[in-house]
């Protein structure tokens, strides 16, 4: 709940794209941002989304293409981020603490 909710939290100038929503919500319903600090996850949403766009521009225009997220997709997806969640790393000094 929480960290869904800092990814659907967004600046009111800041536009992302349907297949950008289509896989960052994914990510965080599947699960895969659980062992993500929250103070973390915006970080993560920015970095992660300039990666895909940049590394994996094929999901995302197969979503907005297709607009499915067919057994394909998802695949691939699930690759992008287990790859860039192994390059990701979260810096405790700047976390906040409660």
């Amino acid at each position: 709940g929480v960290r869904l909710m800092e990814i659907l939290k967004q600046n009111q100038n800041d536009t992302m794209t349907v297949e950008d929503q289509v896989m960052i919500i994914y990510t965080v319903v599947s699960k895969h941002l659980m062992d993500i600090p929250v103070d973390a996850i915006k970080r993560f949403e920015k970095e992660f989304l300039i990666y895909l766009n940049e590394q994996h521009s094929e999901i995302g225009t197969a979503i907005r293409e297709t607009k499915d997220l067919n057994d394909d997709i998802i695949k691939n997806l699930e690759a992008a981020i287990a790859a860039f969640k192994a390059q990701f790393s979260v810096d405790v000094d700047q976390l906040s603490i409660v």
